[in-house]
């Protein structure tokens, strides 16, 4: 006999049927019919079923179809073409495409429930349309990109650019050993583009590069290669998977037809609402919101 000590009864009764034999068969009777384990009671047992085995509700049982899987390649090439054609408008600046973009982003963002990011990508849109004057509007449309090579598609978001200038700045403050003040502080931003311009001018004389400041991705080739060589050994490629795309058997066609068109309008015009409310577009004569445009 074994000196394994428990706390409860039952844990007692299932180790000795389980471990030792020594119960007489009347007591081996509660048996879990999913995995063939012995409890001595049957409280246990059915402890053990409700926890481990909970029953399924057949509700929620979705029999697999012949389009689910097209449903879902098509949503993810509706998803990659949206990013690319957002990329290719940042690339050569076309705030226009942006702008359209930005529509049916605002319905993707509505209908994922990511409230912060349809609510700025409304903000936005209500700005170029609705409650800026045209000089205005056309600075949101326009004046999003910089470009500091002067080459075609290299355009990029001013707040990116800015970032990379916040960390300037930052190695700047650490050299103020502390000592951080406004005056300081204003210097250091009024000098920073001059400073930038002498620094570029010294390399550029005395033929030194310095890095480009780009996230270089390392080649991982070889070692796919080898990785590959290595699965491949070990047959794993041998049997064709069917792809049957289990997980994503209630993904819609289109996830905008699951929008419920008076309620977003009602969303949209509340908040256009707060928008036009707010002081800083006050000063401005805000035309009637018109949200079939």
């Amino acid at each position: 006999m074994c000196c394994i000590k428990f706390s409860r009864k039952d844990l007692l009764i299932n180790h000795l049927i389980v471990e030792h034999d020594l119960l007489d068969a009347e007591s081996k009777q509660f048996h879990c019919e999913k995995c063939n384990y012995v409890y001595g009671t049957e409280m246990a047992r059915d402890k053990h079923i409700s926890k481990a085995h909970p029953p399924v509700d057949v509700d929620e049982i979705v029999e697999p179809d012949a389009n689910h899987k097209a449903r879902y390649v098509k949503s993810a090439m509706l998803a990659g073409l949206l990013a690319i054609d957002f990329t290719k408008a940042r690339k050569v600046g076309d705030g226009n495409r942006i702008i359209l973009l930005h529509k049916y982003l605002l319905l993707f963002f509505k209908i994922s429930n990511k409230y912060k990011y349809a609510l700025y990508t409304l903000h936005t849109l209500a700005q170029a349309k609705y409650l800026l004057p045209p000089h205005l509007a056309n600075d949101v449309i326009h004046n999003r990109f910089t470009n500091t090579k002067g080459l075609h598609n290299s355009n990029k978001e001013i707040d990116r650019e800015m970032e990379h200038n916040n960390r300037n700045f930052k190695k700047d403050v650490r050299m103020f050993n502390g000592k951080v003040t406004k005056e300081a502080i204003r210097r250091s931003c009024t000098s920073y583009m001059a400073t930038q311009e002498v620094l570029n001018q010294f390399d550029k004389y005395n033929n030194l590069k310095k890095p480009s400041g780009k996230h270089k991705k390392k080649d991982t080739k070889e070692d796919t290669m080898k990785l590959a060589n290595i699965l491949a050994n070990e047959h794993l490629f041998d049997e064709t998977r069917t792809g049957s795309f289990d997980a994503f058997q209630k993904l819609p066609e289109n996830h905008l037809q699951q929008l419920i068109l008076p309620d977003t309008k009602k969303w949209m015009n509340e908040n256009l609402n707060k928008f036009k409310n707010k002081n800083v577009y006050k000063q401005f004569q805000t035309p009637k919101t018109v949200l079939n445009q």
